[in-house]
C-alpha cells in the first residue's frame, strides 16, 4: 500500500522537501513506462492519471519553483519515448497533447480544483486582495501564495473585487464552471509556450495556434504518421542544418538535393519532395513565404484571427 503524505507549514521559511521527495520517487516510473510495450495514447493516460497525482500530490498548497517543472517534462518524454534531439517537452506535454499532460499545468488545474473545493469566495477573496498590495504579508510558501503565483503563471491577473482577468475578460474562480475554467486555462497555457519556446525559429507565430484543432487533426493520421506528425510539431531535429553540430560530416546540406538544408527547405522547396507538394494549391504555394513558421516549419494550424474576439463576446 502506498502511503502519500502530507506537507504542512508552520512557520514563514519555504520548504517543499515533501514534494521533491516524492518525486523523486518517480524515477522508477519512467523507466518501467520506457519499457512497456504499451501504445503511445496508453503512455500518456498513464503520465496524467498515474505518475502526476503520484508525484505531485498535496501541490495545491505548496510554491514549486518553475524551473523544478523542467526535469520533469524530460523524465515524461523519456518515459513516452518521444525524447530526441530538438525535441521541446513543453509544446509536447502541453500543445501536442492536452495541457493536463504538462505537470505545472496539472498542478495549475489541480490548484484550482482544490480552492473550489476547500473555500469560498467570502474567505479568499480579502486573503488575495491583501497578498497582491503586500506580498511579504504571508509565508512565500503558503496555499494563497501558491494559488497567486499559478494565476500569474497563466497571464491572468487579479482584479479589485478579488475576480480574475484574462484575454477574454474576467470572472470568478469559483462561479464559472469547471468546463470554462479548463477551457480559458487552455487558452492562457498556449501563450505560455508560445513564450517558453519563442527562440526556435520553427515556433515562430505559435501564440497563434490553433492547438486543439492541431490535437483534432493528428488523431486522423494513421498511427505512424500520428508518430512523424508529432515529431514535426515538437520541433525534432531532422534536417542538416541542425544535425550537422553533432554528426561526422558536418555537412548542413540536404542530402537529397544539395542545396542549404532546413526544414522549411524540405516541406517546401526540396525538388525530390515535389511530387508531396502536388496537392497544395499553386495560390497558397505562392504565399507560403508569407505564413508563420509554425505553420509552414512545424505543421501547427493558426487560428482565425478573429476567435479572441468570439470567445470575448
Amino acid at each position: 500500500m502506498q502511503r502519500l503524505w502530507a506537507q504542512m507549514q508552520f512557520s514563514k521559511q519555504h520548504a517543499a522537501f515533501v514534494i521533491h521527495d516524492r518525486l523523486k520517487d518517480l524515477q522508477p516510473l519512467w523507466v518501467r513506462l520506457r519499457d512497456s510495450q504499451s501504445p503511445y495514447t496508453v503512455k500518456v493516460h498513464a503520465v496524467k492519471m498515474a505518475a502526476w497525482p503520484r508525484g505531485l500530490h498535496g501541490i495545491s498548497a505548496v510554491c514549486l519553483g518553475t524551473t523544478r517543472f523542467g526535469p520533469l517534462r524530460s523524465a515524461a518524454m523519456k518515459g513516452l519515448n518521444a525524447d530526441g534531439s530538438g525535441c521541446n517537452p513543453v509544446v509536447h506535454l502541453g500543445l501536442i497533447e492536452k495541457p493536463m499532460v504538462d505537470p505545472q499545468f496539472w498542478s495549475i488545474m489541480t490548484t484550482f480544483r482544490s480552492l473550489r473545493d476547500c473555500a469560498t469566495a467570502e474567505s479568499l477573496y480579502p486573503l488575495l486582495m491583501s497578498v497582491v498590495e503586500n506580498q511579504g504579508l504571508l509565508p512565500r510558501g503558503g496555499p494563497t501564495n501558491a494559488l497567486l503565483q499559478r494565476i500569474h503563471t497563466l497571464g491572468w491577473t487579479v482584479c479589485s473585487d478579488g475576480r480574475v482577468s484574462d484575454q477574454w475578460g474576467s470572472f470568478s474562480l469559483f462561479t464559472v464552471s469547471l468546463q470554462e475554467l479548463l477551457f480559458r486555462a487552455e487558452a492562457a497555457w498556449t501563450q505560455v509556450v508560445s513564450a517558453a519556446v519563442q527562440h526556435r525559429q520553427c515556433f515562430q507565430g505559435l501564440c497563434d495556434a490553433d492547438a486543439k484543432g492541431t490535437r483534432a487533426f493528428v488523431t486522423k493520421l494513421t498511427v505512424q504518421d500520428q508518430g512523424l506528425m508529432r515529431k514535426a510539431l515538437n520541433g525534432a531535429s531532422f534536417t542538416n542544418d541542425s544535425q550537422c553540430y553533432y554528426t561526422s560530416s558536418g555537412s548542413s546540406q540536404c542530402e537529397f538535393c544539395g542545396q542549404t538544408d532546413s526544414r522549411f527547405h524540405r516541406f517546401w522547396q526540396c525538388p525530390v519532395f515535389e511530387s508531396a507538394r502536388r496537392d497544395v494549391p499553386r495560390a497558397l504555394l505562392a504565399r507560403i513565404d508569407t505564413l508563420p513558421p509554425c505553420l509552414t516549419h512545424a505543421g501547427w494550424r493558426i487560428k482565425p484571427p478573429t476567435m479572441d474576439q468570439w470567445w470575448a463576446t
